[in-house]
């Protein structure tokens, strides 16, 4: 698929950069505050040190969240077509107040 490699693959490797990863989140953390979102679940990077600011990020803002890690195979013809299909591995849970309590 032509598009992942031009367009999904590169933004993903983007976010390796931790200050950009910390940019984008902050504003996605807000815009979604701003518009009434105050419990979300996100996918987030391949990677733990970006899922990680994205945790924080959302921690230091005060949304709920589930944050997902995105785990992904490169192709069918590696892994079998069962397994190409992304899922998501859960690194972090639950940040803020327990619904519970409300």
């Amino acid at each position: 698929m032509d598009w992942l490699k031009k367009y999904t693959f590169p933004a993903e490797t983007s976010f390796q950069d931790i200050e950009a990863a910390r940019h984008r989140y902050s504003l996605l953390v807000k815009r979604f505050l701003a518009n009434g979102t105050t419990t979300a679940m996100y996918y987030g990077s391949l990677h733990l040190e970006p899922n990680t600011v994205l945790v924080d990020t959302i921690e230091q803002l005060g949304q709920r969240a589930v944050v997902g890690k995105v785990s992904w195979c490169p192709g069918w013809w590696l892994c079998g077509w069962g397994q190409w299909w992304w899922t998501a591995q859960v690194t972090c849970t639950f940040q803020g107040p327990s619904l519970a309590s409300s």
